[in-house]
């Protein structure tokens, strides 16, 4: 009995296979793109309990990231202000119009006075009632911090990764209103324990208040080999404008006009080293502040920033990478200032932000 049924049932199974091939014919494209999703997804969710197993890297989420600079070390504002001398709070207004999803708002601090450590605050509360509305409204905020060296009397000394862990500990458990997210890690090449403080940062060791989410500034590293682990992002300057004044016009000139890339070969060797060595963390590059964006960029004529702008926005997607809008850069201390709204590059830069916004969000 069982000699007989068994060819009667292969070719029953047989027949099953071949009327299901059929019928999905004509839809491989989007079984094939269904069926990877699930097992990508599928993986992501058993692989920590299978030896050796690599799960897919997930970068993370930065639809649009904006320079909004407007506090100093102290808390104090330096952005724009009324003929009356009070903050000119429409910068808020326009931010919340564009509506990115990260932004920096202040400048790093690079010292602690004995148990006395700038925490970047807000002094007036009316300041603070309106950086708020931007975390309402879902903005990412980054403060920043100097991890490398500190200027006494017009002297520099090395900080030591105690001293940078703890005031980055001091920042966090002052923020009792949730202002900021992530932490921006200033002058990281010239920290010889990098890779220490961020590890000791990003994982709240001896910090109550918690951990940060960082992102490291990546320029003068050299390899991303060499940068630390962990960071949400990695973020260096543009290295079409790192060069004598004459040969960064001559660039940017032709740049702009089209004769060369916008990026450098070392722009495009860094976006893919950091993808490939550094999986979970996003490739950024942005105008150096203040000395970049303050000086050189803003010394550009109106039509030459336009022009690097919208290719700067269109390498983005060529190449897998976020770059930094300059929108308000306000560092104080008699640093240069860098204002889209005054340079005439907001417009342009709002439709760039919402376009990044609109292609992260799938749209």
């Amino acid at each position: 009995m069982r000699r007989t049924l068994a060819p009667l049932l292969f070719a029953a199974v047989t027949a099953l296979c071949a009327l299901h091939a059929k019928a999905s014919e004509g839809h491989g494209v989007r079984a094939t793109a269904e069926n990877a999703g699930f097992v990508a997804a599928e993986r992501v969710a058993t692989c920590h309990r299978r030896p050796r197993c690599r799960a897919p890297a997930r970068r993370p989420r930065i639809g649009g990231i904006a320079y909004a600079m407007l506090l100093d070390h102290y808390g104090d504002w330096t952005g724009p202000r009324l003929p009356s001398g009070e903050p000119d709070f429409s910068v808020i207004d326009d931010i919340l119009a564009l509506g990115p999803t990260h932004l920096r708002l202040t400048q790093p601090p690079n010292r602690c006075v004995r148990d006395l450590c700038p925490t970047l605050q807000p002094n007036d509360p009316e300041v603070l009632a309106q950086l708020l509305r931007l975390r309402d409204a879902g903005i990412k905020i980054g403060a920043a911090l100097n991890i490398a060296r500190e200027i006494r009397d017009g002297r520099r000394r090395r900080r030591s990764p105690d001293e940078v862990v703890r005031h980055a500990c001091r920042i966090k458990r002052a923020d009792v209103h949730g202002l900021y997210d992530w932490l921006f890690l200033d002058f990281v090449a010239e920290a010889p324990r990098a890779h220490a403080i961020n590890r000791r940062i990003t994982k709240g060791s001896g910090c109550s208040a918690g951990r940060w989410r960082t992102m490291i500034n990546a320029s003068g590293v050299g390899s991303a080999k060499n940068l630390p682990r962990g960071a949400f992002a990695h973020a260096r300057r543009f290295r079409l404008l790192v060069a004598p004044r004459a040969v960064v016009l001559r660039r940017v000139r032709a740049a702009a006009a089209g004769r060369r890339g916008a990026l450098t070969p070392s722009d495009r060797r860094f976006v893919a080293e950091v993808r490939r060595r550094r999986p979970h963390a996003m490739p950024v590059l942005k105008l150096e502040v203040p000395h970049q964006a303050g000086r050189v960029f803003a010394g550009l004529s109106r039509d030459t920033q336009l022009d690097l702008l919208r290719r700067w926005a269109q390498a983005q997607h060529r190449h897998g990478f976020r770059m930094i809008y300059p929108l308000f850069i306000y560092p104080g201390g008699g640093h240069p200032v860098y204002d889209s709204r005054s340079q005439g590059t907001f417009e342009l830069m709002g439709g760039l932000l919402r376009r990044d916004l609109a292609r992260a969000a799938g749209r």
